[in-house]
């Protein structure tokens, strides 16, 4: 169990109410921290789940931090005000902070190994770099000839289609992130697939071998049995099958891969530190 602080804390319910917005002017925000600190517990307390999600990654529930926005509009009484929620949380104990890190990409990295995609590959060696931008460039390239002239909804489609292959979205899903029609999103990923074929083979490798092992395996050797990935009868638990073993062994090998990472600091920390660290972590995974 995690302990943080919350400077400004309410029950979720009360968190979320916020309607259309009348922002409050900035010398009512010493107000809503003096009514929120007087109203509410000033800590706050999540539990790390260590076998909740299919693909092996660490949950929190009680509350869910990794769904906790970067900033919302939150109601205090008669106050709206715009908060950077993120920000308002740090270390229970006086005197510590919370340090935050993070693999730059993992996933969208693994998914470019397993596919052995030598365009999406070399992106991700351009670290200082949008990645995005860069995707969006080679895959619009009679559109863009650098990645400085891609516009900004070029690049949400490339980095939302990448999340498409990654978290298997449907059709539908990718149609409404992406405000389009479905047969739209469709045309829209079949493109995307034609300019990075590697990626489009990958899949096909991924769901075949699942659906005669009927399971996937991660880069570290973890299985994750798939029950409906010959279900014929039922075309929508079949499809929602194809789509989780694409995105299991991707997320799953992220995952372990972060866990022997966090092993790693842990111990790290405890040689060159002693008790003066406490390390945990949870990982942000909406997009």
């Amino acid at each position: 169990m995690a302990t943080a602080r919350l400077v400004m804390s309410a029950p979720m319910s009360t968190l979320m109410s916020a309607r259309t917005p009348r922002l409050a002017p900035p010398h009512s925000l010493a107000t809503v921290a003096s009514l929120a600190l007087a109203r509410f517990p000033r800590q706050i307390r999540t539990n790390f789940l260590q076998t909740s999600a299919g693909t092996g990654r660490i949950a929190t529930d009680e509350p869910n931090l990794q769904c906790l926005q970067k900033r919302k509009v939150l109601k205090f009484d008669d106050i709206l005000v715009d908060v950077a929620l993120r920000k308002c949380i740090v270390a229970a104990t006086p005197g510590r902070v919370i340090l935050s890190a993070d693999f730059k990409h993992i996933e969208f990295r693994v998914m470019s190994h397993l596919a052995e995609d030598a365009a999406m590959q070399s992106i991700m060696k351009q670290v200082d770099s949008d990645p995005f931008k860069l995707l969006a460039c080679q895959w619009k390239s009679d559109e863009f000839k650098t990645p400085d002239e891609v516009t900004p909804q070029a690049r949400e489609h490339a980095k939302m289609l990448c999340y498409a292959l990654l978290y298997g979205m449907g059709e539908n899903r990718l149609a409404a992130e992406l405000k389009i029609k479905p047969f739209e999103a469709a045309a829209t990923r079949r493109d995307f697939l034609d300019r990075f074929p590697s990626m489009a083979m990958w899949i096909d490798r991924e769901v075949k071998s699942c659906t005669e092992n009927r399971h996937v395996q991660t880069l570290n050797g973890r299985i994750r049995w798939m029950d409906d990935i010959r279900n014929e009868e039922d075309s929508g638990a079949l499809a929602a099958d194809q789509r989780a073993a694409v995105n299991s062994v991707c997320q799953g090998s992220a995952a372990d891969m972060m866990k022997f990472a966090m092993i790693g600091i842990d111990r790290r920390l405890k040689r060159d530190f002693g008790d003066k660290v406490s390390f945990g972590l949870f990982v942000n995974t909406p997009y």
